[in-house]
């Protein structure tokens, strides 16, 4: 059943570590706004220090690793996946005339698994899966 193959262990440990994140880093958000009064910084505080805390939590909750390298391709698959959020939500909130805070609500319905399926293929993705070894060239 296709269900299985999406639902499987890894990818309900990655929806309880994205619930988990989202309650970390609207503490980060409210602690800076209770800081500093200034919502534009205090969500710039929360993005920078969400994102090396989000990468740690999905590194060792998620995808049993510990390899800090992979932290450039996770900002980028974060960036891109951010890209595809607004373009989703855009077309949501055009397409069926609906307000940004539904669109969102439908988005998120549809967002995670993008970004679990980039962050398993190119940000924790198994090394050796992805090179070609030595003795298979002939």
């Amino acid at each position: 059943m296709i269900l299985n193959k999406i639902f499987t262990r890894k990818f309900i440990t990655f929806i309880l570590t994205g619930i988990l994140n989202t309650f970390v880093g609207y503490l980060f958000y409210s602690c800076a706004l209770f800081f500093t009064g200034n919502k534009p910084v205090s969500l710039a505080v929360d993005y920078i220090l969400s994102i090396f805390f989000n990468f740690k939590t999905y590194s060792a909750l998620v995808f049993n690793s510990n390899d800090n390298g992979r932290i450039f391709r996770f900002v980028a698959v974060y960036v891109l996946v951010y890209f595809m959020n607004v373009g989703i939500l855009s077309l949501l909130c055009r397409i069926f005339s609906i307000n940004g805070y539904i669109g969102q609500g439908i988005s998120l319905m549809i967002v995670p698994f993008i970004m679990f399926f980039l962050m398993d293929a190119f940000v924790f993705h198994s090394r050796e899966k992805s090179s070609v070894s030595k003795s298979n060239i002939k």
